[in-house]
């Protein structure tokens, strides 16, 4: 989906790893695993370093990822934006706007 559809200039380069501190200096990754412990503990790792999360896992923004997306007849995305400011990210207010629901301050807002 993503190859030869740069964004701002910039390419999309797909790593498969086996430790999230090999991805240390990606600026987004995906984690597909619905394991939690594993979501915790690669998101353990990221918690301190500008890189945003993004996950498809049921508790993916409870556990501390930022973006959690929602596949079905059409994408749905929802957005902790305390992970994302922590991490020194920062979310478009367009974003914002089309999120299902948003993270912020500690509650969970519903907006769709």
């Amino acid at each position: 989906t993503l190859k030869d559809h740069p964004v701002d200039g910039r390419d999309f380069e797909i790593i498969h790893a086996q430790s999230a501190a090999e991805l240390l200096n990606c600026h987004i990754v995906y984690i597909s695993t619905k394991d939690e412990e594993v979501i915790g503990s690669a998101l353990t790792v990221f918690a301190k370093h500008p890189v945003l999360t993004v996950g498809e896992a049921d508790d993916f923004l409870k556990l501390g990822g930022m973006i959690r997306m929602e596949f079905g007849k059409n994408v749905h995305f929802s957005v902790n934006l305390d992970r994302a400011r922590a991490a020194g990210l920062k979310i478009s207010a367009g974003m914002l706007e089309v999120a299902n629901q948003v993270i912020e301050n500690g509650r969970l807002k519903k907006l769709k």
